[in-house]
């Protein structure tokens, strides 16, 4: 399971294929719908790649990224991929983090044994991709910052094709319910959250903030039927560059939308015992 938290880490340029002793990034701008506006993505060889191997990692990241772009539309800053050469795990992507700070991207530790169509099968990549829609929120909140990336990673992939809107709802409800049992406690959901990390486990404790993310969606499309990846776009737009917690990030989606729906769910996260939260889902 690839379960790992957001990692702060600051790494060194890589090297390109053809010239492992020049250290000089590859920039591209990422293709995206032509009603967008594509980010810019910088690449890092970390490892030798031959030519074969780097188109198929470029096709598989630049799938990501249309896909990301139409989930959230164009992130405000230059997008860094790391590419490290794995061949541990018996996946595509056995490995994967975010890199914060001053670059904003991802570490992807890829299996060149697997083929195009099995890395776009693969759900880590729209995961870790989605992190970078948020600010880094802490590791006291992984609840939070973990719940909505593995939330958001589907809505991804509905816009990438692997799924429909049915299949994503049906999987939220599933997941959701198969961990409604970690959290009959009368601890407040937040420490009910810290405890399952405590105990390794992640599962859990990602779709435990699942629901967080899957309510909050759900109570926009009563409101005004506008979903939460609409109003993340609307956040990544005139928000996004700002340091945040979850109490901020969640008053700046009031400010959005212009209720208190954010804010008035994360109180009741925060305050009432985690089994009243699932006694409905």
């Amino acid at each position: 399971m690839k379960y790992a938290f957001i990692l702060m880490l600051f790494m060194g340029w890589g090297c390109i294929t053809d010239n492992p002793k020049t250290p000089i990034p590859v920039i591209e701008k990422t293709v995206a719908d032509k009603d967008l506006t594509a980010y810019k993505v910088i690449w890092h060889w970390e490892n030798r790649f031959n030519r074969e191997e780097v188109a198929q990692v470029k096709s598989w990241l630049k799938t990501m990224n249309t896909s990301v772009t139409k989930t959230f539309g164009s992130y405000p800053f230059d997008v860094h991929y790391y590419i490290h050469r794995s061949t541990k795990g018996n996946e595509p992507v056995p490995w994967a983090h975010t890199t914060r700070g001053e670059k904003q991207g991802v570490h992807f530790h890829v299996n060149m044994d697997y083929s195009l169509e099995e890395f776009l099968a693969d759900w880590t990549a729209q995961h870790e991709i989605s992190h970078l829609s948020i600010p880094f929120v802490g590791r006291e909140n992984s609840w939070f910052s973990e719940g909505y990336a593995t939330f958001m990673q589907y809505q991804v992939m509905k816009f990438q094709g692997v799924y429909s809107e049915l299949e994503v709802q049906e999987k939220y409800q599933s997941r959701v319910s198969k961990c409604k049992s970690s959290y009959q406690t009368n601890l407040t959901f937040p420490e009910a959250a810290d405890s399952l990390r405590g105990v390794w486990n992640y599962p859990d404790m990602y779709w435990g903030g699942v629901s967080f993310f899957w309510s909050l969606n759900k109570k926009y499309q009563a409101h005004d039927t506008q979903a939460l990846s609409e109003v993340i776009t609307k956040y990544v737009s005139c928000c996004r560059v700002a340091e945040s917690s979850p109490k901020e990030f969640c008053l700046a989606l009031d400010s959005i939308t212009e209720t208190k729906i954010a804010t008035d769910l994360l109180i009741k996260y925060e305050t009432q015992p985690a089994y009243l939260i699932f006694e409905k889902m």
